[in-house]
């Protein structure tokens, strides 16, 4: 994914990513749902959503990075990419 991204557009992949892991409808996420008191995910699948949108951002999120919220992943997401578009 080497284009630009705005904000939505991001949020948007990370609610589809989120929905098809957690098995939950898109209509049912929002950016400050926690994923794991809300949503009910498990470490398992923290794992998976970290991966799968590693992969699909091509960006490396350190374990250190709280990614407790929807909205904290894609603020993070969304840096990341904006750092690296002013690099190139």
């Amino acid at each position: 994914m080497n284009k630009k991204l705005e904000f939505n557009e991001v949020l948007e992949i990370v609610f589809d990513v989120s929905s098809q892991i957690l098995r939950i409808p898109v209509i049912e996420l929002n950016s400050n749902a926690h994923i794991i008191n809300d949503l009910n995910a498990d470490s398992i699948a923290m794992l998976k959503l970290r991966s799968v949108l590693e992969q699909k951002f091509d960006i490396l999120i350190p374990k250190e990075i709280e990614i407790s919220t929807l909205g904290n992943i894609t603020k993070y997401i969304y840096t990341r990419k904006e750092e690296a578009s002013l690099l190139f």
